[in-house]
């Protein structure tokens, strides 16, 4: 039961009562009770699911590699023109079922809460160099030149997660290339201000691809969602990529924008602080020879 109690007097100075109200109450504990029930079967569905993906992707990784690794082999060994194009074609798909993989990995790590976030320092100039050297090829293959726009008072060193900030704009790199046919991919990079040796840099990644309306900005950045399904047909992809980023944007303490015109391109812009460091350069790794995290 629930009691109510209230102090009751008749303004006679001499003489004061209380009121009382006891409610029954039965009915509604018992459905606090069901609630708090279903609530912790969906919260223990949902981590044996997260635990689930995470050791299948896991698994499936291994001979995956294998995949990778042996038709890798058998491409430097002589091989006839169609011969050559199998093992090529089982390579590209390997690749992209990896990748697949991978993501499926971070999305069930997310809900899990498990998604590790490095703090460490590493070479500003290290991190560029290895994006645009992994992505450029990409955008060769598309005959898209990319340009680089980056300031000259940029910090040389600062300290975060390199792992997970070169994700991200590969991520956004690798989406801006797939949607793009004809013109150009830009990677520009600004400081917005230091405070508290926090510096607060902004990268843009610009195309001239197809655009999205504003109905699907609306929409981009949720879980197995692209543009619309004719997107998904033409340009393949699960759509997981965009939702990873900013949710690793966001556990890093920045976010990711998207201004886009249909028709006319789109601009990516992740914001990341990035504390300022003073250790020595010599002592530093390049972000290739820190331990992968994935």
């Amino acid at each position: 039961v629930s009691l109510r109690l209230a102090l009751a007097s008749d303004q006679d100075p001499d003489h004061a009562g209380i009121a009382g109200v006891l409610d029954d109450i039965s009915e509604r504990r018992r459905h606090e009770q069901e609630l708090r029930h279903a609530k912790d079967l969906a919260e223990e569905a949902n981590r044996s699911k997260g635990e689930f993906l995470a050791m299948m992707s896991h698994e499936i990784r291994t001979p995956m590699n294998g995949v990778i690794g042996m038709s890798s082999l058998l491409l430097d060994t002589p091989l006839e023109s169609e011969q050559r194009e199998f093992a090529e074609t089982i390579q590209n798909s390997a690749n992209i079922l990896l990748k697949i993989i991978n993501d499926i990995l971070d999305v069930s790590r997310i809900e899990a809460g498990k998604l590790p976030i490095e703090h460490y320092p590493f070479r500003t100039e290290s991190l560029i160099s290895e994006v645009v050297n992994l992505i450029t090829p990409i955008a060769e293959q598309k005959h898209l030149p990319l340009y680089t726009e980056i300031p000259n008072h940029l910090p040389p060193m600062l300290e975060g997660d390199p792992d997970r900030i070169k994700q991200v704009l590969l991520n956004l790199l690798n989406n801006a290339i797939k949607f793009t046919e004809t013109g150009s991919i830009t990677l520009s990079i600004e400081i917005n201000h230091i405070d508290a040796q926090i510096a607060h840099l902004t990268f843009n990644i610009i195309d001239t691809g197809i655009g999205l309306s504003e109905e699907q900005q609306r929409r981009i950045f949720q879980p197995f969602t692209q543009a619309d399904s004719s997107t998904t047909r033409r340009y393949g992809g699960t759509g997981l990529g965009l939702s990873i980023s900013r949710e690793l944007a966001h556990r890093m303490g920045g976010d990711i924008r998207l201004q886009s015109v249909s028709g006319q391109g789109s601009t990516f812009t992740l914001d990341l602080p990035l504390t300022l460091t003073d250790t020595p350069q010599q002592t530093l790794p390049s972000v290739s020879e820190n331990p992968p995290v994935r």
